[in-house]
């Protein structure tokens, strides 16, 4: 790697402890509101001590090397990137930038239930749409209850032993997405210990009612590779119905504010309504801000301006985001993104080195409306 690529470590814990509690000052209040303010990028949650920067949909060697340009050290990739043995794991491994593990491939498509199941049914009844995705007999999680079942057809699962390994056979409500553990298991067991590792990203907005598959997940990551993150996002107020204790370490909130015009109020408002929601459950529950980095009309009218994009950094920085991901690199097709901008990639990079060598965010003053608004 290249002196000139490598990421500079940011200011001590000592200080962003020190800039945490005096942007809580600034916010709460109003202290230096005239005046732009260094506010703390952080969570317990780091990257070999670095706080979390990275982007979604980063697809291939010339992706990443936008990203290590940029002093990204996390993406959402593919399997290959952690791999060591492939050109993209390679990179990834000398440039010291990190893949979250897709978990989502164990809740979006697979089978539900299609009617409410007593506690001593025998059969599983499943929505038609995804039921032949079901293996032909296995364990399945609904709740805290592991069934045992022996067989399949297009509706339901047969044979079932209800209550399987000392679990208790319990009522579940119509509409759960089933969890296969052992399959989740495996998953986890194949890629722990990667060098290239960091967190498992489980929820990707709402997919239906995942809770129950969500704390699965939660509890095998934990049992498995127990010192790795669990990553969710949160796509709006309504997908948290798939928030709750045992679910995550991490949550990754988004939208795309930027059509024409950015909608400053989305940014901080939506934070703070969901945040507010999340924390009466999980105090405190930390979170990194996904920024829009695309075009978000498809038609090269929507994307965001450099100004805009830096005032989305700051406004979740200001609400306390303790890192910033991207949506997304993706460069080329329809949703042209953060690969195929160079003027946003030098808003990031500068943004980036801010925060890498400093441990903060310049954030311009919060309008006196937005304030006021405060939740």
């Amino acid at each position: 790697m290249n002196a000139g690529n490598r990421r500079p470590r940011y200011a001590s814990l000592a200080l962003c402890a020190s800039l945490a509690v005096f942007a809580s000052l600034v916010v709460a209040c109003g202290m230096n509101a005239d005046q732009p303010t260094a506010m703390p990028v952080q969570t317990p949650w780091t990257i070999d001590g670095e706080p979390i920067l990275g982007a979604y949909a980063v697809r291939n060697i010339e992706d990443l090397r936008v990203a290590r340009d940029m002093g990204m050290n996390v993406v959402l990739g593919t399997h290959a990137m952690l791999d060591t043995s492939t050109e993209v794991g390679r990179f990834c491994a000398e440039n010291d930038i990190k893949v979250m593990h897709h978990l989502t491939g164990h809740i979006y498509g697979r089978p539900r239930l299609s009617a409410m199941v007593d506690a001593d049914a025998t059969t599983i009844p499943l929505q038609r749409r995804a039921a032949g995705s079901a293996p032909d007999n296995g364990v399945i999680q609904i709740d805290d209850e592991l069934i045992l079942y022996s067989g399949r057809d297009d509706t339901l699962l047969t044979g079932c032993e209800r209550g399987y390994s000392g679990t208790t056979p319990t009522a579940h409500n119509e509409g759960i997405i089933l969890l296969w553990p052992e399959k989740c298991r495996e998953d986890v067991e194949h890629v722990k210990g990667g060098p290239n590792l960091w967190g498992y990203y489980v929820l990707d907005d709402s997919p239906g009612d995942a809770l129950s598959a969500l704390r699965g997940m939660y509890r095998i990551v934990k049992e498995v590779d127990p010192d790795q993150p669990v990553i969710a996002g949160y796509g709006s107020a309504g997908s948290l119905c798939n928030f709750a204790p045992g679910v995550c370490d991490l949550m990754m909130i988004y939208w795309y504010p930027v059509g024409n015009q950015y909608d400053s109020a989305m940014t901080s408002h939506q934070v703070q309504w969901m945040l507010a929601d999340a924390r009466s459950k999980v105090p405190d529950i930390p979170f990194l801000g996904v920024y829009q980095s695309f075009d978000g009309k498809m038609d090269g009218t929507g994307v965001p301006t450099g100004q805009q994009l830096r005032h989305q950094l700051e406004d979740f920085v200001r609400e306390g985001a303790g890192g910033l991901i991207s949506f997304c690199m993706c460069g080329g097709g329809r949703m042209a993104g953060l690969a195929n901008q160079e003027e946003l990639q030098a808003v990031v990079r500068d943004a980036h080195r801010e925060i890498l060598e400093t441990g903060a965010l310049t954030v311009r003053p919060e309008p006196d409306w937005m304030r006021e608004a405060r939740v």
